[in-house]
């Protein structure tokens, strides 16, 4: 598969969806657990997902810049 002007494997393309899927599901059930320990209304789950697209872009540019996706090296 080609993407931005550079062949990724399907593993390399899994392994980064895969840290997506993680780091959402995480920041939303941390934040599930916060609002369950001290309800003050109605549950935001956009807003935690947001929050949860903003900490996996975070991570996935961060392993990027790190060569932890260099699976090769």
């Amino acid at each position: 598969m080609r993407i931005f002007n550079r062949y990724v494997s399907i593993y390399d393309f899994i392994l980064l969806l895969g840290d997506i899927t993680v780091a959402i599901v995480a920041t939303a059930a941390v934040r599930a657990v916060i609002e369950f320990a001290n309800p003050a209304g109605t549950p935001q789950w956009p807003h935690w997902l947001f929050q949860g697209l903003a900490v996996a872009i975070i991570v996935v540019v961060s392993f990027y810049y790190c060569d932890l996706y260099a699976i090769g090296q």
